[in-house]
């Protein structure tokens, strides 16, 4: 089973929304629970980029602006590859061969390329036009890498030049889009509120349980259980996981040398420089899906 979003909509003795409608439906929800189409443990494999962009059209924007009219959301995500869905013309430079890379440099109006190059310990500017690129690399022509180095720094300096369908849906809606770097699950809450809930599932667990079951176990780990005294997802428990994602930001902050304050203000040297977002490089560093730490329930803070 896959399970996608906050749930956001539901109140406590109301009766559910049925949120297993047909995805194309305006349904004012963010839950989105169906069943898994792979088995081998790993639920990326299970949502995809159509999926998602309909979550998004269908479930989470309609239900913040029933929520919350006339406020701006700010979506905050992993870098997984359903995030960045792309449309038709999406230029990927890691993946172009170098015909592909002189077609689009032409395109994008890059007449001509300065490459450095280092020879026998001696770096030298190399000047190529337009002409070179659709050559073999050598002295008179660039190489591949170099003709994608120049292709991804105009798309980071351009960055309206092309947008995934992601950023073009949020764009019309006036909503942002902040994308965590690779590597850093300890600083999003969302995995271990996640992780609470799964553990309450995976506590339930008896042989033969089906779909049905499994639904209605998944929705009591959200929305709280008072047969077996569990809360569920809680303000107070938000606000907790949020509060410990601050603080690991704060010892990697202090642990930095050339970062100081806090994840409230930052400090940083004037100098020091900032790689932009680069899409491709960061879905091929991505972690593996975190399943998140299980906190413990509020019943053992009282």
């Amino acid at each position: 089973m896959s399970i996608h979003g906050p749930l956001v909509t539901r109140q406590r003795n109301k009766k559910p929304i049925n949120a297993d409608a047909n995805i194309d439906t305006v349904c004012r929800t963010a839950e989105l629970i169906f069943e898994a189409v792979e088995d081998d443990g790993d639920y990326d494999k299970c949502m995809n980029g159509h999926i998602y962009m309909k979550w998004l059209e269908n479930r989470l924007i309609p239900t913040f602006k029933k929520l919350f009219p006339n406020k701006k959301m700010a979506l905050v995500l992993d870098n997984a590859s359903y995030h960045h869905v792309r449309g038709e013309s999406w230029i990927s430079p890691n993946k172009m061969k170098k015909l592909e890379l002189a077609c689009i440099l032409r395109e994008v109006g890059i007449k001509r390329m300065n490459v450095m190059r280092e020879e026998d310990g001696v770096k030298t500017t190399h000047s190529f036009g337009e002409n070179a690129f659709f050559e073999a690399g050598g002295k008179w022509a660039p190489y591949v890498n170099e003709m994608k180095k120049e292709l991804k720094n105009f798309l980071l300096t351009n960055p309206d030049y092309q947008k995934t369908e992601v950023r073009k849906l949020f764009d019309t809606h006036g909503f942002s889009l902040i994308y965590t770097p690779p590597y850093t699950p300890t600083a999003q809450p969302i995995e271990m509120i996640w992780g609470y809930v799964k553990g309450y599932v995976a506590g339930q667990f008896k042989n033969n349980r089906n779909m049905a079951t499994l639904r209605n176990q998944t929705l009591a780990g959200m929305y709280g259980d008072r047969a077996k005294a569990h809360k569920g997802v809680t303000s107070e428990l938000c606000t907790k996981v949020i509060d410990k994602c601050h603080q690991w930001c704060n010892w990697f902050i202090e642990k930095d040398s050339q970062l100081g304050g806090d994840i409230s203000n930052i400090t940083a040297p004037p100098d020091m420089e900032f790689s932009p977002n680069d899409i491709d490089d960061d879905e091929a560093e991505e972690a593996e899906p975190f399943a998140g730490e299980a906190m413990e329930s509020d019943e053992e803070d009282d």
